[in-house]
């Protein structure tokens, strides 16, 4: 196996983690319900072992919590509770841009088979590896935004 391989995989494993990390923050920031924390880490679950055949009801997920997010001018506290109200453009604005950062993400995970299979990554071990490490990640963002002084 080539040496290269391996400094990508470094470098996807790294962007997927920080990734689902920065989403556990988003959603701790966000002080979502227990509903759709579940709910994402299924689609999480169901992306990694269908892989590209998920995208769809992935991004079906992303768009119904972000449109609720949009209809109930959800904001996170730590970025100014106000926001929505008085600055409508950057609210969209900001909303816009979790919603590509994450559909980016799927996309980055919808590809994982692929990308781990060039480095003979297969079978069970993989979807454990990655179902364990994202949902570590995500719980580790949500931990880091309760812990830190927003």
């Amino acid at each position: 196996m080539h040496r290269l391989a391996y400094v990508y995989l470094a470098a996807y494993l790294t962007l997927l983690l920080l990734g689902y990390g920065l989403l556990g923050w988003l959603l701790a920031a966000f002080q979502v319900s227990w509903p759709i924390w579940l709910g994402s880490l299924g689609v999480t679950l169901h992306l990694i072992y269908a892989g590209t055949a998920a995208i769809a009801l992935s991004a079906s997920w992303v768009v119904i919590i972000m449109f609720l997010a949009a209809a109930r001018k959800s904001w996170a506290a730590v970025w100014g509770s106000q926001v929505p109200y008085e600055q409508a453009q950057l609210w969209a604005e900001g909303l816009l841009l979790i919603w590509i950062g994450i559909t980016g993400l799927i996309l980055l995970l919808a590809v994982a088979d692929a990308v781990l299979a060039q480095v003979g990554c297969k079978g069970r071990v993989k979807h454990y590896s990655l179902t364990s490490s994202l949902w570590s990640a995500m719980a580790g963002g949500a931990i880091y935004y309760q812990i830190s002084d927003h």
